[in-house]
């Protein structure tokens, strides 16, 4: 059967739709529209946010397709639910033995979507600082009985509990420039210290980094996969959102200072650029003013995204090939978005480089 739509159009029409609830979307799928939509939005990670734009907006679609999409949204329902509950028990142990931590992505991203159920989900990640680190590692093997996988690699250790997987991190992000990567540390744990913030999440209060390192944080890991493998609209989506949610809460200028001096300040405006043309945050929610050139790069974000798929999952490859095929992606996009960055990019290459042989060898 033909294509009667521009099915990368109508995706993103559905999407912002599900995002903002406004906007028009498409009345009626044929069974290869539906289809082909519906597998673009598993490859970027947002089936649920679609399925609830089309059931949302009675868009006509046979019943198997409809079928679909509700099962997409009550699987994602029930591993909220789930991860909820797994939550509860971690920041409970974590909070009574006044571990300084925070959790972050995910589950937090999650509370700023209209429907926070909507929004895919990973694993768990959260932050412990350097003080407290090994005393909340021993502590959650002790109450919760898991074996935790110390890694010791790149930022993070990892554990499995109730059937979710948990990142329990000594570093929050890597940047090439040791510089860059000494602020961004220093800002996290003074933010932490200083200035924190709780969200209450199923019955139990999270600790969680306050906006402005919030945004910086969520900003700096989908460019970081954008280099290094390729990003999905999933974590696009929670930056807009995110941005949505706390405009005109925090100091512009503060985060201006904060993006400058972790070098992707251009990085920055690009992504915004992305987010407020095909995403749909409008243009006075984003902190700066975006010009052509802003948009002119956008449009490459844009391919690479549609491309690659969520951490670069579109590829379908496993193994040696797969590991031969995200250094290829790196290394393209390293030199691709080079402008955008280059102080960073520049050491972040043999760095990304020499993790990626260590953690295969």
């Amino acid at each position: 059967m033909a294509y009667t739509v521009d099915i990368t159009n109508e995706f993103f029409r559905l999407l912002r739709n599900a995002l903002w609830q406004k906007g028009e979307v498409i009345n009626h799928l044929n069974v290869d529209e539906f289809n082909e939509l519906f597998a673009l939005a598993k490859q970027q990670t947002v089936s649920a946010l679609i399925a609830d734009s089309l059931i949302r907006n009675n868009v006509r679609i046979n019943d198997d397709c409809a079928m679909l999409s509700i099962a997409a949204i009550i699987k994602n329902q029930r591993k909220t639910k789930k991860i909820n509950e797994s939550l509860i028990a971690v920041t409970s142990i974590l909070n009574e033995a006044l571990i300084h931590y925070v959790v972050f992505k995910g589950q937090i991203s999650a509370f700023h979507y209209l429907n926070s159920e909507l929004r895919s989900i990973g694993d768990v990640d959260f932050y412990v600082i350097p003080q407290d680190f090994y005393r909340a590692e021993q502590l959650l093997k002790d109450k919760l009985y898991v074996n935790v996988n110390e890694d010791r690699i790149d930022k993070h250790f990892d554990f499995n509990y109730n059937g979710i997987r948990y990142e329990m991190h000594y570093k929050i992000e890597t940047f090439g420039y040791y510089q860059h990567q000494r602020y961004f540390n220093q800002l996290i744990d003074r933010d932490l210290l200083e200035h924190p913030c709780l969200l209450r999440i199923a019955q139990v209060e999270v600790k969680t980094l306050s906006p402005i390192a919030e945004i910086i944080t969520i900003f700096k890991h989908l460019f970081n996969h954008l280099l290094v493998e390729g990003v999905g609209l999933r974590q696009l989506c929670d930056l807009a959102v995110l941005l949505h949610t706390y405009y005109n809460k925090y100091d512009k200028k503060l985060l201006k200072k904060h993006l400058f001096a972790i070098g992707y300040y251009r990085a920055f405006l690009v992504t915004g650029a992305f987010i407020v043309k095909d995403i749909g945050l409008p243009q006075e929610e984003f902190p700066f003013a975006l010009h052509e050139r802003n948009y002119s790069w956008a449009n490459k974000l844009k391919e690479d995204i549609l491309k690659s798929g969520n951490f670069g999952k579109n590829t379908r490859v496993v193994g040696k090939t797969k590991s031969l095929q995200t250094a290829s992606i790196a290394m393209t996009h390293c030199l691709k978005y080079f402008f955008l960055a280059p102080s960073d990019i520049t050491c972040l290459i043999p760095k990304r480089i020499g993790i990626s042989l260590s953690k295969h060898f």
